[in-house]
């Protein structure tokens, strides 16, 4: 099993909106907007960063709470096998000149790990909570390996009519630079 960290070439991997101080954050948010794309559609009433915010740190706290070693303030996004769904045919279609860097699990310390069974964002977000049939909170990597054992893949439950809030795959917050250091010296 594998981790999948998907980002713009032109910038870079593991770059993260939320290790930028707040009015930096908004204003390279903003640059980032381009002709309907995915950062101009979650930043639709102008309060993505603040919401996001309040998302992370509920996410950092839970995953402490449940024995998680979260060594990084912010999670450093990844998602958990490849993605592909009917929707999004893949979360690569985000960027506009994508790559990927493919991170095995066994490489990492999954203490340092955890996971929501779809976007944390839209999964922790209080105006999606009463929606969703599927919210979980913070999940371990054992945990994670359990709902897909009792549930399967979200990529393999959602329709093309389901709702946007439904799960489309599994997040992984990486809440350690020891990823980011183990890949950086690959990738030079």
């Amino acid at each position: 099993m594998n981790l999948y960290h998907y980002y713009e070439k032109r910038r870079g991997p593991f770059l993260t909106l939320s290790d930028l101080p707040d009015a930096l954050a908004e204003e390279t948010q903003n640059l980032l907007k381009e002709n309907d794309n995915v950062y101009f559609r979650r930043d639709h009433d102008g309060k993505y960063m603040f919401n996001r915010r309040i998302v992370e740190r509920k996410l950092r706290l839970a995953f402490f709470e449940k024995g998680g070693n979260p060594r990084r303030q912010t999670p450093i996004y990844c998602i958990l096998g490849e993605s592909h769904d009917r929707n999004h045919a893949s979360y690569k279609e985000w960027f506009s000149c994508p790559q990927y860097i493919e991170i095995p699990m066994n490489a990492i310390d999954v203490d340092a790990v955890s996971f929501t069974y779809g976007d944390s964002f839209i999964e922790n977000h209080p105006e999606h909570r009463d929606q969703s049939k599927y919210l979980e909170r913070v999940l371990t990597y054992n945990e994670i390996l359990d709902r897909i054992e009792k549930q399967g893949w979200p990529q393999d439950i959602i329709t093309d009519e389901s709702p946007f809030w439904m799960p489309r795959y599994i997040e992984a917050q990486v809440w350690s630079d020891e990823v980011v250091n183990m890949n950086l010296s690959i990738l030079k």
